[in-house]
C-alpha cells in the first residue's frame, strides 16, 4: 500500500488528518482542525464556465475572461493547499511524503474522505504548495476521494491477461443529445497506439437489462469485464422530487444519482446508481469509468452521489469526469490511462498519466480553431482500495514510437480515402450514429437519403467501420456494394445474393441453385449479424442517365428487390443499409427511411478546423469579418465545405461568399477549384431535368437555404422579372422542384424545399453561360423582383401574425428568416426602404418571439448606419426612410429595456418621440406616438417614477382609444395594471387587466391573450387564490404553445412553479423551473437565466436544501454583478444571507444582509429596505443583541405611513414582540436616538394595545421561511 496523507472531513468542515507509511496503520497527526472553503461559489462557477462553456463561444470578452480564469489556477491551488495543510505538522508530513516520492518510490497519495459533496466536489487536483512549479496532481501526488464512513481496504490485484472493457453508450434523448459527444469513436482510434490488447465491447442495446445479461455472460464464460465505462448522461434526484416531501438528510444521503440507459424501443430509462452498482458488484467489476454527469450547480453532488454508490457496492476505483469534457480530450486521457494500466501501474497512477497527457497536449477544438484549455483538472478518482492489473500482458513492441508521439501523429494525420482511415477522420454525426444504432434494433433495412454531397457514403462506411471496431460484427461480415462503381457488372438482387454467399460460404456457393442460394443467404442474414452497405442506390433506379455505370433496374428486378427485403423480415440479426439521393419510395414500407441533415454548428466548426489545419493562411481568415456569414451559407454541407474553405488561403471570406452567391466576377484563378467538383456532383442531377425545368430551376440560385412555390409564383408575376421566369404558373414551379427533389438537388419539406448550398453557384454559372451579355441585367432584375415578392410576402405574414394565425405564420417566418434577412440587406443596399420596412416588421416579430437579441441589435445598427447622417442625425421625417428608422430605433430601445438598460432606452424613445411629433399629423403618426408614450410609461414604471409613468400611459391610452386601436388599448391597460400592482392596489390592477382582456377579445387578437391570462394569474397569486391563478397560467401556457413563443412559455413555467411553490409542492416547482431554465439558456438571455437560477435557489432554500440553494444563488449573483441588475443583486444577497442565517453562520449572514440593504436603499425601494432591516433585526436577536434588533426595527417602521399590508404590518408585529421583551422605556430611548424626537403618541398607544393583547405572536421567518410577501418579489 502506498504512502497516504488522509483527510477525514466532517459535515461542519472539521478535519482529522492522518498519515500512513508503507503497510503501517494510519497515524493520527491532527485530531481536529477547522477547514474553511478555499474557493467561493462564484470562483467555482467561473471554473465550470471555463471548462464547459468557453470552448463553445471563445470570442471577444469571453476569450479575455478565459485567460483571466486560467491565470488564477495557481492562486486557487495555493489556497486549496493552505486550507487543508494549515497546521505545521501536516505540512511537515506533506514534505516528508514528497521527499520519499522523489527517491524512486511509488507516488504518495492525498486521500480526501467526506460525506458531503461540498468538500469532495472541490477541484483538489489544482492543489499546489506555494514554492511548486506545477500542481501536485501533475507531478508528485495522486489525488483520491472516498466516503468518510468507509475505511480503506487493502490493495486489490485484478486478474486477467487481457483487459476487457464494456462501454455503455446511451443517448436516450436521441438527436437532442447531439451536444453530448461520443467518446468511444475517438478512443477506438487511439487504442491501437496502446501497448497492450484492449478488448473494448460496446453494449448493444444500451439497456439496463442488456448490461445485466452481458456482465453475467462474461462472468459465466470466465472472461469478466474488468472495466465498465459509462459514456452518457447522469441525473440527480432528491427524495421528494416526486412526492414533494422536504429533504431531511445531508446532501450525499439525500442525493439520488441515476445513470441514463435506453429502453429497447428508444427513450430514457433512469436507473438509480445504487441499483447499477449492485449489478456491477455481483459481476465483480473492480473499476468503473464515468463520463456521465450533468453540468451546472448539481454536477459535483451528482458525481459524488454516483461514485460513492459504486464504491459502496464493491468497486475498487471509480474514474469520473467532474465536468463535461470534449470527446477528443476524454479519449486522449483514456488512451494514456490504459497505457499505464498495461505498464503495471495502479489505477491512481494511471489517472495521473492521463491527466499529464491532457496537460501537455492542451489544444481542443472550438469554432475559431484549436484553443488551449487546461482541462486536465476534469478527471477525478474515487477509491476504496488500490487497484492494479498485475497479470496483463503488455505488448510494447507493437509500435515503434512512444504513446505520446503516436497520439500526436494521430492528431496530425491527414485524411485518406481508405475505409478505416475514412472512419478515423470522419467528423461528428453522433446523432446519426445513434439513429442508425436505434433503427438497426427495430428494422433490418434502412435507407439513408439526402442531398448530393451531404456525406451519405462517408457516414455509411464510417458506420460500418465503427461496427467492426466496436464488436458489433466481424470485419469479414461487412460488405460494401457501390452502385456507382463501373467495375461491378450487375446490380440486381441475385448479384448481391451471390456476393454475400461467396463471402460467407466460399466458392462452393456458386454450385447451388438460384433458389437455394437465396434461401441460404436469407438464413444467414437472420442467424448472424452482418452489415451490407448498398451505396449510391439512386443509380439502380431513381437516377438513370448517361453518367450511370449501368442500365436502371427493370420492373421485374425492382419487384425482386422488394420481395427480398420482405423475406428478410423483422426478426433477423443483419442490417442492409442503403444510401441514396432519393427516398426510393418504390422499395415499400419494409424500409426505414432516415434523412441525413446538415452538420450542426459544432460539427461544421470541427470539420472546418480539420480542413484548414494544414493551411495557416486560411486558418487566419476565421477571425475576419464575413467568416460567420460564409459558414452560414455553406450550411454544414461537407462537400461544399471541402471544396470551398481551402480557398480562404487565397481570398477573404466576404469575397469568397460573394463568389459563391454568384454576385462577384468570375474567372478567378481559383474558381475552377470550386466549380469543377460541384459540376461533377451536380451536373448529372441537373441534366436529368427537362429543358423547361432546367430553365426554371435557375431561379433557385437567388434563394438562401429554402425555396417555396408561393414566393416563386409571386416573384414570376413582378414587373421587371427576366423573361425566363415571367408568368410561370404554380404547377410548373411545383413540377420543377419535385423533379429536383427526386435527384437530390433539393429536399421536399412540408411547406417548402431545402436547397443544396452549392446549387446556387452551379446554376448561376449555367445562367451566366446561357445569357452571356444579358446576364448582368437579368440577375439585377431578378433580385429586384425577388425583393418585391418578399416585401409583399412579409406583409401577408405580418397580417397573419396580427390576426391570430400566430403559430403557422411564425413558423413560416422562421423558415424563411435567411431569405428575409438577405432581402432586408438588399433593400438597404438598393435604398428600397418600403420593402425594407415591411420585411423588418416581420423579422421583428420573430426576433421578439424567439428572444434573438443579438440578431436584432445587429440589424438595428445596420439600419441606422444606412439612414442616419454622418453625425448620427435621423433622416428627414417626411422621407420614405423615416418610417423604417422609427421602427428600428424603437426596436433597439425595446432591446435596451430587455437588457435592463433603462436610461438608454428612455433616451432612445425620447429621440423617437421628438422625431414622430415633427411629422405631419396622420393616423400612422398618432399610432407611433401612442406606442412611444406607452414605452416611456413602461420604462418610468420600471424605474419607480410612478407619477411620470401614469402620465405617459394615460396619454398613450387616450390616443389608442381615439384611433380605436384595441391592441394598443390592451397594451396600455396592461401597463396601468402593472403600475397599480406595483403600488399595492390589486383591485385596480385587476380592473385594468380585465379591460385589456376585453379589448383583445373584441379585436380577436389571439396572439396576445396569453399576456392577459398571465397578468390576471399573477394578481390572483398575490391574493393567495392559487387555484384561480393556476387556471389563468394554464390558459396562458396553451396560448403561447399555439404561438410558439419561447419567452412566453418560459414565463409560464416560472409562474406555474410559483403556484407549486406556494402549495409546498417543491418537486413540481423544481421541474417547472428547470423547464424554464432550458428555454432561457436556449434563447441566450443571461438576465433571465440569472433570474431562474435565483428562483431555483429560493425554492431549494425553502425546501431545506441549503447547499443547493447557495449554489444556485451564487450563480445568479455572478450574472447579476456582471449585468449590473441591481434588483436581482440585492435579492440574491438577501437570500444568501438567509441561507447563512439558517446555517448559524451569523457573521456571513450579517455581511450579506447589509449588502442587500445597501442596494435596496440605492434603488429607493422602501418595502424591500423594510424587509432587509427586518431580517437584520432577526439576526441581531439570534446573536443575543435585542437592543440592536429594536434599533433596526424602529428604522424600518419609520419608512411607512400605513401598516395594513406587508411588509409594514409584519414589521409592526415584530416590533411589538421586541418591545414586550425590553419594555417601553427601551423603545422610547431607542426612538429618540434614531429620530432625535419622541415617539408619537399614536404609535406608542398602538404598540401598547398589541403588547397587552399579545397579538399576533410573531412567526420567525429565519426558521420558517420567507413570508409570502418576500417570496413573491
Amino acid at each position: 500500500m502506498r504512502d497516504q496523507l488522509i483527510f477525514d472531513i466532517g459535515d461542519s468542515g472539521r478535519a482529522r488528518i492522518s498519515i500512513r507509511i508503507d503497510e503501517q496503520s494510519p497515524k493520527l497527526l491532527v485530531k481536529s482542525v477547522q477547514l474553511t472553503l478555499p474557493l467561493s461559489i462564484k470562483e467555482l462557477e467561473e471554473l465550470r464556465w471555463y471548462l464547459e462553456d468557453y470552448a463553445q463561444a471563445p470570442y471577444g470578452v469571453y476569450n479575455d475572461r478565459a485567460v483571466r480564469i486560467a491565470s488564477e489556477f495557481r492562486e486557487w491551488g495555493q489556497r486549496l493547499f493552505s486550507s487543508i495543510l494549515s497546521s505545521q505538522v501536516a505540512r511537515e508530513a506533506y514534505a516528508a511524503l514528497r521527499e520519499r516520492s522523489s527517491a524512486d518510490r511509488t507516488r504518495p497519495q492525498i486521500m480526501l474522505r467526506s460525506a458531503r459533496a461540498e468538500w469532495l466536489g472541490l477541484p483538489w487536483e489544482l492543489l499546489a504548495e506555494p514554492s511548486a512549479a506545477v500542481p501536485a496532481a501533475l507531478e508528485t501526488f495522486t489525488i483520491c476521494r472516498s466516503v468518510l464512513s468507509k475505511s480503506t481496504t487493502p490493495a486489490r490485484p485484478i486478474p486477467g491477461r487481457r483487459l476487457r472493457v464494456l462501454m455503455v453508450i446511451a443517448r436516450p434523448d436521441g438527436p437532442r443529445d447531439v451536444s453530448y459527444r461520443m467518446i468511444a469513436r475517438p478512443l477506438l482510434r487511439r487504442l491501437a497506439a496502446v501497448g497492450g490488447e484492449v478488448d473494448l465491447v460496446v453494449l448493444r442495446p444500451p439497456t439496463f437489462a442488456a448490461l445485466e445479461a452481458s456482465l453475467r455472460q462474461a462472468a459465466d464464460s470466465d472472461e469478466p469485464f474488468q472495466i465498465v465505462h459509462f459514456d452518457g448522461h447522469g441525473a440527480l434526484n432528491r427524495r421528494g422530487d416526486d412526492s414533494d416531501s422536504k429533504p431531511s438528510a445531508p446532501p450525499l444521503g439525500e442525493a439520488i444519482g441515476t445513470l441514463a440507459f435506453e429502453r429497447f424501443e428508444g427513450g430514457p430509462d433512469h436507473v438509480p446508481a445504487a441499483q447499477v452498482a449492485r449489478v456491477l458488484g455481483e459481476a465483480r467489476v473492480p473499476v468503473v469509468v464515468l463520463n456521465a454527469c450533468q453540468s451546472g450547480a448539481l454536477s459535483k453532488t451528482l458525481e459524488s452521489a454516483i461514485a460513492t454508490s459504486l464504491l459502496a457496492e464493491g468497486a475498487s476505483s471509480v474514474v469520473a469526469m467532474a465536468y463535461t469534457i470534449s470527446a477528443v480530450a476524454a479519449a486522449e486521457f483514456m488512451a494514456a490511462f490504459y497505457e499505464s494500466i498495461f505498464a503495471g501501474q495502479p489505477v491512481a497512477d494511471a489517472v495521473m498519466s492521463g491527466r499529464v497527457r491532457l496537460a501537455r497536449n492542451d489544444r481542443r477544438p472550438s469554432p475559431r480553431g484549436e484553443l488551449r484549455l487546461a482541462d486536465w483538472v476534469v478527471p477525478v478518482h474515487y477509491q476504496d482500495s488500490e487497484a492494479h492489473f498485475a497479470g496483463l500482458a503488455a505488448t510494447p513492441a507493437s509500435r515503434e514510437v512512444p504513446l505520446n508521439a503516436a497520439l500526436d501523429q494521430l492528431r496530425a494525420r491527414p485524411a485518406k480515402p481508405e475505409l478505416h482511415i475514412l472512419a478515423q477522420s470522419f467528423v461528428g454525426r453522433d446523432d446519426m450514429y445513434h439513429s442508425l444504432e436505434t433503427a438497426a434494433r427495430l428494422r433490418p433495412t434502412i435507407l439513408l437519403y439526402g442531398l448530393a454531397g451531404r456525406g451519405k457514403t462517408e457516414l455509411a462506411r464510417a458506420f460500418g467501420e465503427w461496427w467492426c471496431e466496436s464488436g458489433a460484427i466481424d470485419r469479414n461480415d461487412l460488405l460494401v456494394w457501390d452502385f456507382a462503381d463501373p467495375d461491378i457488372d450487375a446490380s440486381d438482387v441475385e448479384a448481391i445474393v451471390d456476393a454475400i454467399g461467396h463471402r460467407v460460404f466460399g466458392t462452393a456457393f456458386s454450385e447451388r441453385s438460384t433458389a437455394a442460394r437465396r434461401s441460404s443467404v436469407l438464413a444467414e442474414l437472420n442467424a448472424r449479424r452482418m452489415l451490407i452497405i448498398l451505396d449510391n442506390f439512386e443509380h439502380a433506379c431513381s437516377m438513370p442517365g448517361s453518367s450511370s455505370p449501368r442500365l436502371p433496374l427493370t420492373r421485374k428486378s425492382r419487384d425482386e428487390f422488394v420481395e427480398f427485403l420482405h423475406d428478410i423480415g423483422s426478426g433477423g440479426q443483419s442490417l442492409l443499409l442503403f444510401t441514396s439521393r432519393s427516398p426510393e419510395l418504390w422499395l415499400g414500407s419494409e424500409v426505414l427511411r432516415i434523412p441525413l441533415p446538415r452538420l450542426n454548428a459544432q460539427e461544421a466548426a470541427e470539420y472546418a478546423d480539420q480542413l484548414l489545419s494544414p493551411l495557416p493562411a486560411a486558418r487566419a481568415k476565421r477571425a475576419e469579418r464575413g467568416y460567420e456569414d460564409l459558414m452560414s451559407w455553406l450550411d454544414g454541407h461537407p462537400l461544399y465545405m471541402r471544396v470551398t474553405l481551402p480557398q480562404l488561403a487565397r481570398v477573404g471570406p466576404e469575397e469568397l461568399l460573394m463568389f459563391l452567391r454568384g454576385l462577384a466576377p468570375h474567372g478567378q484563378d481559383w474558381d475552377g477549384d470550386i466549380l469543377l467538383p460541384l459540376s461533377a456532383s451536380l451536373a448529372n442531377s441537373v441534366d436529368y431535368l427537362d429543358g423547361t425545368q432546367q430553365r426554371l430551376l435557375t431561379a433557385v440560385s437567388l434563394f438562401h437555404g429554402v425555396v417555396s412555390v408561393h414566393v416563386l409564383t409571386a416573384f414570376s408575376s413582378m414587373d421587371g422579372v427576366p423573361q425566363r421566369f415571367a408568368h410561370v404558373e404554380p404547377d410548373a414551379w411545383t413540377d420543377t422542384l419535385e423533379a429536383a427533389a427526386a435527384v437530390g438537388l433539393v429536399a421536399a419539406r412540408r411547406l417548402d424545399y431545402s436547397v443544396h448550398p452549392g446549387l446556387a453557384l452551379y446554376l448561376i454559372q449555367r445562367w451566366r453561360h446561357e445569357s452571356s451579355n444579358e446576364f448582368s441585367a437579368e440577375i439585377l432584375g431578378a433580385r429586384q423582383a425577388l425583393l418585391s415578392a418578399y416585401g409583399g410576402y412579409a406583409q401577408v405574414l405580418t397580417k397573419e401574425i396580427d390576426s391570430g394565425q400566430g403559430e403557422a405564420a411564425m413558423a413560416l417566418v422562421e423558415v424563411e428568416s435567411r431569405n428575409l434577412t438577405d432581402m432586408l440587406a438588399y433593400s438597404l443596399e438598393s435604398k428600397r426602404w418600403t420593402e425594407g420596412y415591411h420585411i423588418a416588421v416581420t423579422l421583428n416579430s420573430l426576433w421578439s418571439a424567439r428572444g434573438q437579441v443579438a440578431e436584432a441589435q445587429n440589424w438595428v445598427a445596420r439600419v441606422r448606419l444606412c439612414l442616419e447622417g454622418g453625425d448620427g442625425s435621423p433622416p428627414e421625417f417626411d422621407s420614405v426612410g423615416s418610417k423604417l428608422w422609427i421602427l428600428m430605433v424603437g426596436a433597439g430601445a425595446a432591446l435596451q429595456i430587455d437588457a435592463h438598460s433603462l436610461k438608454s432606452a428612455y433616451d432612445s424613445y425620447i429621440e423617437v418621440r421628438d422625431g414622430v411629433i415633427r411629422q405631419v399629423r396622420s393616423e400612422a403618426r398618432d399610432y407611433y406616438l401612442a406606442t412611444t408614450y406607452h414605452q416611456l410609461g413602461m420604462i418610468c414604471r420600471m424605474q419607480g417614477a410612478f407619477s411620470e409613468a401614469r402620465q405617459w400611459l394615460q396619454q398613450a391610452l387616450a390616443i389608442s382609444e381615439e384611433l380605436r386601436d384595441r391592441a394598443g388599448m390592451a397594451r396600455d391597460c396592461d401597463q396601468l395594471g402593472l403600475l397599480a400592482e406595483r403600488q399595492g392596489d390589486l383591485n385596480e390592477a385587476s380592473s385594468w387587466y380585465v379591460r385589456a382582456l376585453s379589448a383583445r377579445s373584441d379585436a380577436g387578437d389571439q396572439t396576445t391573450l396569453a399576456t392577459s391570462y398571465s397578468l390576471l394569474g399573477a394578481v390572483d397569486l398575490r391574493r393567495g387564490a392559487l387555484d384561480k391563478a393556476e387556471r389563468w397560467f394554464q390558459q396562458s401556457l396553451k396560448a403561447n404553445e399555439v404561438l410558439g413563443s419561447l419567452p412566453g412559455l418560459a414565463s409560464n413555467y416560472d409562474q406555474l412553479s410559483e403556484v407549486a411553490h406556494a402549495r409546498g409542492e417543491f418537486g413540481k416547482a423544481r421541474r417547472l423551473l428547470r423547464r424554464a431554465l432550458v428555454v432561457h439558456e436556449q434563447l441566450g438571455q443571461p438576465q433571465d437565466v440569472a433570474a431562474t437560477y435565483h428562483k431555483l435557489g429560493v425554492l431549494a432554500k425553502n425546501s431545506g436544501a441549503l447547499d443547493e440553494a447557495e449554489s444556485w444563488l451564487r450563480r445568479s449573483l455572478s450574472i447579476a454583478q456582471d449585468s449590473q441588475d441591481l434588483k436581482l443583486l440585492a435579492s440574491n444577497y438577501m437570500h444568501l444571507g438567509n441561507v447563512a442565517h439558517l446555517q448559524n453562520r451569523f457573521e456571513d449572514a450579517h455581511r450579506l444582509y447589509s449588502r442587500s440593504l445597501a442596494v435596496w436603499e440605492q434603488l429607493g425601494d422602501r418595502p424591500s429596505v423594510g424587509v432587509a432591516l427586518d431580517v437584520l433585526a432577526l439576526l441581531a436577536e439570534d446573536m443575543k443583541d435585542p437592543h440592536e434588533a429594536l434599533r433596526l426595527l424602529v428604522r424600518a417602521v419609520l419608512l411607512f405611513d400605513r401598516f395594513v399590508e406587508p411588509p409594514a404590518s409584519s414589521l409592526l408585529d415584530h416590533l411589538a414582540v421586541v418591545v414586550e421583551q425590553l419594555g417601553f422605556e427601551a423603545l422610547s430611548d431607542t426612538w429618540a436616538q434614531v429620530t432625535d424626537s419622541q415617539i408619537p403618541n399614536q404609535m406608542s398607544s398602538l404598540l401598547q394595545v398589541m403588547v397587552s393583547l399579545k397579538r399576533p405572536i410573531y412567526a420567525r421567518p429565519s426558521r420558517r421561511g420567507w413570508r409570502r410577501f418576500w417570496r413573491s418579489r
